[in-house]
């Protein structure tokens, strides 16, 4: 072979050598489409998902949702003839199921909005979890004709009767510390709190879900029978947030205030999917009892505030975190493709040298 025929044809007579470069040239082509199906599939996967819609009849029941991490949303429908309350103009949600007390909704941290702006429907969306969890109360209020009038004000549709309850759990960023969680039996899941020791930590076992739902109701006595925690001599709250375990619930009961006269012993419950062919709930429920006694004012610490006014339910403070939800997965992901590709295009030039 004469070395012109070489120049003007590099590949010529050596076949092994074409043969190594075309393999380079076929497997960058996979490898490249391959990863952009990747992110096409994830695009399209993290479009279908519509987030979770909350319906409500006119019966006067509790629905429940929770938004675990940045970018996730729940719609919120009222029944025909009700309302959303507080209204969206006024940029508030309830502290309390029975709105007792309203705050202010934090833009950097959940947005509300109705969109389109006729439609029946409400999407809160959490932009960015604060450090701690929240929950969140909104009403459906009766809107129709009353005594010959259009109830219109807020202040007129905070009077009117409440048609449903949505209560939503806003998780925090920081995962629970010192977990408990159900298994076994009922003694092995018994805490006993005090005034230095005010708080605890229970979570679920995988395929077991929380009871009850409603985070302001408890079960009480021996028998665990289902009361409300207003309704005990005490001052005390629940919330649901991020466990030690990615994606899993835990939830944190807090003692503001300690019984006066008799102490109170509570119940949770986790409970599995029964069988269909049983019928005992023995093995498909867990319990976990909180025992909390008398605490007279002389025992409290000298630094306790126990009468004092609770706050941190549904705080809007300025501390955000960057999201972390399907949208900004998909993203990086893209990103990560791109670099790759550019890797794959300068080792296939340095090849072709």
């Amino acid at each position: 072979m004469e070395a012109a025929d070489i120049l003007r044809s590099p590949w010529k007579g050596r076949p092994g050598i074409r043969s190594a470069q075309h393999f380079r040239l076929d497997w960058f082509v996979f490898a490249l489409s391959t990863a952009l199906s990747g992110v096409l599939y994830s695009a399209e996967t993290v479009a279908s998902v519509s987030p979770l819609t909350l319906t409500c009849d006119d019966n006067p029941v509790v629905k429940t949702a929770s938004l675990a991490e940045a970018s996730k949303s729940v719609k919120l429908k009222c029944p025909d003839g009700s309302v959303l309350y507080p209204e969206l103009a006024s940029s508030m949600f309830c502290n309390d199921s029975a709105c007792n007390a309203t705050t202010k909704l934090d833009t950097k941290f959940l947005l509300l909005t109705q969109d389109p702006p006729s439609a029946a429907e409400h999407s809160l969306k959490l932009v960015a979890p604060q450090r701690t969890p929240s929950t969140l109360y909104f009403l459906c209020k009766k809107s129709g004709k009353a005594p010959g009038r259009q109830v219109v004000s807020n202040e007129d549709l905070g009077k009117a009767a409440t048609t449903c309850t949505f209560q939503i759990a806003a998780w925090g960023t920081d995962p629970a510390k010192q977990e408990h969680e159900c298994k076994g039996a009922e003694e092995e899941n018994t805490v006993t709190l005090s005034p230095e020791a005010k708080t605890v930590t229970f979570k679920c076992a995988k395929g077991s879900t929380w009871n009850p739902s409603e985070f302001e109701e408890t079960f009480e006595g021996k028998n665990c029978e289902k009361r409300r925690l207003d309704q005990l001599d005490l001052k005390a709250s629940l919330v649901e947030g991020k466990s030690s375990q990615d994606g899993e619930p835990a939830y944190t009961f807090t003692v503001e205030t300690f019984p006066k006269s008799t102490s109170v012993s509570l119940c949770y419950k986790c409970k599995k999917a029964k069988p269909e062919l049983q019928i005992s709930n023995t093995d498909t429920e867990c319990k976990m009892r909180v025992n909390i006694p008398v605490v007279p004012p002389s025992a409290l610490p000298p630094d306790s505030n126990q009468d004092a006014p609770s706050g941190g339910n549904g705080e809007t403070g300025t501390t955000t975190t960057a999201p972390t939800g399907s949208g900004a997965e998909g993203l990086q992901l893209a990103a990560n493709v791109l670099s790759f590709s550019s890797f794959l295009v300068t080792q296939l030039i340095l090849c072709s040298l």
